[in-house]
């Protein structure tokens, strides 16, 4: 009787316990933004903020960083498509060829879709001095530049890489120019869950970069990379 009770009693305490709480993630790193630019992956961030500096000290602007006097340009960043089996807050890793598993106690703190766009909107506005008027408080603020983008593709492996497959829409508002554009990122991953964060949030530093690259270039009439084709 004396070990059955004991036995109930640890049964209870393990219910009293509970579930433990999952540990949640996001995509939004604080760390790749410097000095108003997003840095590209595998910056050197020293080198950069002495440049900074000395770019300062000499009255000039460093390429790319935001503006004290605000936003030169307004733009519009269209939610995130991504592919309906990652549409969902748990982390979907892929195991081989055929498999998927995912991850019950590693989550996003928002939906996938809701992260990508909340990170590279983030990124966009950083890299281009922008201001996104699908952002709160910005809805009646009419864009020049409407951003649209999908990931067909969206692969991660712990002890591999994160693999996208990215088509990109940059398209005037008020004139008929765009570019249609279409590439693939990748960025290794080490063998734990964060490791594979990391690997999310780099990819999401390179889709940055093309992307601000082809509104540079939809601005500017010059070529940009990735886009093959023009719409308008």
């Amino acid at each position: 009787m004396t070990i059955w009770a004991l036995g109930l009693a640890t049964l209870g305490l393990a219910a009293c316990a509970g579930p433990s709480a999952p540990r949640i993630y996001t995509l939004q790193d604080p760390s790749a933004i410097q000095g108003g630019a997003q840095m590209a992956p595998g910056t050197d961030r020293m080198a950069s903020s002495t440049a900074a500096g000395n770019a300062a000290a000499a009255g000039t602007a460093s390429t790319g960083n935001a503006s004290t006097s605000g936003p030169t340009r307004f733009i519009d960043v269209a939610p995130v498509i991504i592919p309906e089996r990652l549409r969902r807050r748990q982390l979907v890793l892929r195991t081989d060829a055929t498999q998927l598993r995912v991850l019950e106690e590693d989550r996003w703190s928002a939906s996938l879709a809701d992260e990508l766009h909340d990170a590279i909107s983030f990124g966009l506005q950083s890299q281009l001095n922008a201001a996104d008027v699908s952002q709160t408080g910005l809805a009646g603020k009419a864009p020049s530049y409407r951003i649209s983008i999908e990931f067909n593709q969206l692969d991660a492996q712990q002890g591999g890489a994160v693999r996208a497959n990215v088509s990109w829409l940059v398209k005037q508002v008020s004139g008929p120019n765009g570019r249609v554009c279409q590439a693939r990122f990748e960025a290794p991953a080490g063998a734990q869950v964060a490791d594979v964060i990391v690997a999310h949030q780099r990819v999401v530093g390179q889709v940055v970069d093309a992307v601000a690259a082809s509104q540079r270039a939809l601005e500017s009439g010059g070529a940009a990379p990735y886009c093959s084709a023009s719409v308008g």
